[in-house]
């Protein structure tokens, strides 16, 4: 298996500089993130009167979070259904054999 090359970047966060490592050919995606944080980030100042910008930062954080779990939580539902699908077709051929 190859190792994908790593390297480091800095990215700009509500201000602040963060070095971070990251591999070939997830810079982009990283910067495409890093802005859509920022975004957020500037809704929260334009719509909450805070003066600390951690708590800008805090509040896209838990934004993210709950955006995060709902996805998981929609994903793990669609995989219940898929699995309880199959069962019952499953079930459904079972039956249709027994009664033969």
């Amino acid at each position: 298996m190859l190792k994908k090359e790593k390297q480091k970047i800095t990215v700009e966060i509500a201000g602040r500089n963060y070095p971070i490592i990251v591999e070939d050919g997830e810079n982009q995606s990283i910067q495409t993130i890093v802005q859509d944080v920022n975004e957020k980030i500037g809704h929260f100042k334009t719509t909450f009167n805070r003066k600390d910008s951690q708590d800008y930062v805090a509040m896209a954080f838990l934004s993210y979070s709950v955006d995060q779990h709902k996805s998981k939580q929609e994903s793990q539902n669609a995989s219940q259904k898929d699995l309880t699908d199959r069962i019952n077709h499953i079930d459904n051929v079972l039956d249709r054999l027994i009664a033969i």
